[in-house]
């Protein structure tokens, strides 16, 4: 090879030049898929966080509820009656609200996760292509 002739770069190799552009491109598309990633999670907890103080919001009411009704009671055995059913019904409400939770922590880890499953499925395709 003649000592002045540039080497010949193979088209499937990015050129000095092309290389940093191309790991920008991967770092941006990474950097895309955290922040909607982030956006998800955020949204989602967000909801989560406001199930439950709405939930906590609803307890504390019946609870000064109880209080009120209690001290109108006349005898020990409607007092035990008001605090059985206030016992069942929180029972109720808490196992429904776990029930609520769960959806949405399903819910939160299924959009949250997403971008990055995109993200891979992306990745994934592009090192399966043939090469030119």
């Amino acid at each position: 090879m003649p000592r002045n002739s540039k080497p010949t770069v193979r088209p499937s190799e990015p050129s000095a030049k092309e290389a940093p552009d191309a790991f920008a491109a991967f770092n941006g598309a990474a950097a895309e898929t955290l922040m909607r990633t982030c956006q998800a999670y955020t949204s989602g907890a967000t909801t989560m966080n406001a199930e439950m103080m709405s939930f906590l919001n609803g307890r504390l009411s019946r609870g000064v509820e109880l209080g009120e009704a209690a001290c109108k009671c006349e005898n020990l055995s409607g007092l035990v009656a008001l605090q059985q059913e206030w016992a069942r019904q929180a029972t109720q409400e808490y196992f429904a609200e776990a029930s609520k939770l769960v959806q949405l922590a399903a819910k939160l880890a299924q959009e949250s996760l997403e971008p990055v499953y995109q993200h891979a499925n992306h990745m994934l395709a592009e090192f399966e292509r043939p090469l030119p």
